[in-house]
């Protein structure tokens, strides 16, 4: 199993564990109370508690962040989380929205991005990415598309794991040109995720 090198230092994206049963993601400051946390989580649930259960959540942890942060058992740099790159999710961003545009698919309003984005800042693939965000070709891209949109929690969004586009953009895109874009990768959003409670219930 894979553990942290430095387990003192907090990891991108913060402490945290994601359910493989019930999906839930539980976060705290460090890792043993999201160990505790996590502990507490499956009693309620009437779930086992997997032998070796912090190194069970160690080694999740160490698989969802970047390389280098985390060894194996024999010392070695773990490979960690493949990032895409910040100049690859632009362009899927910019493919998204012109998608949107092509197809005559409206963008949702602010109060809709916004409880989009409380739940993303909260997801375990809401991911940092590799390269230059801060840029100036990246941001005035951004900045374009984004064209004076955004919402509170815009600090805290990163890129999406499933879909790899932007969140700060992503929020705002609608359900049926999401759908359209990503007919069967949206399987695998966490189920808190606003995109699966749309596509479980139909595009809205």
């Amino acid at each position: 199993m894979l553990r942290l090198l430095r387990p003192s230092v907090t990891p991108p994206g913060g402490f945290r564990w994601t359910d493989p049963n019930t999906s839930h993601v539980t976060r705290a400051p460090n890792l043993v109370q999201v160990v505790s946390a996590a502990i507490v989580h499956r009693k309620a649930n009437n779930l086992e508690i997997p032998d070796h259960f912090a190194e069970v959540i160690q080694d999740w942890l160490c698989r969802q962040i970047p390389n280098g942060m985390c060894v194996d058992e024999h010392g070695r740099p773990s490979k960690g989380m493949f990032r895409r790159s910040a100049e690859t999710s632009v362009r899927a961003t910019m493919a998204l929205s012109k998608l949107g545009k092509r197809l005559g698919h409206a963008l949702v309003s602010k109060s809709v991005a916004t409880s989009r984005a409380a739940v993303c800042i909260h997801c375990s693939l809401n991911v940092p990415l590799a390269g230059c965000m801060g840029c100036r070709g990246v941001k005035s891209i951004l900045e374009e598309l984004k064209r004076g949109k955004g919402t509170e929690h815009d600090s805290k969004l990163l890129g999406c794991g499933v879909t790899g586009a932007l969140n700060p953009i992503q929020v705002y895109i609608g359900m049926n040109t999401l759908i359209e874009a990503f007919p069967k990768d949206l399987k695998r959003c966490p189920a808190e995720c606003w995109i699966r409670g749309n596509t479980n219930q139909g595009a809205s």
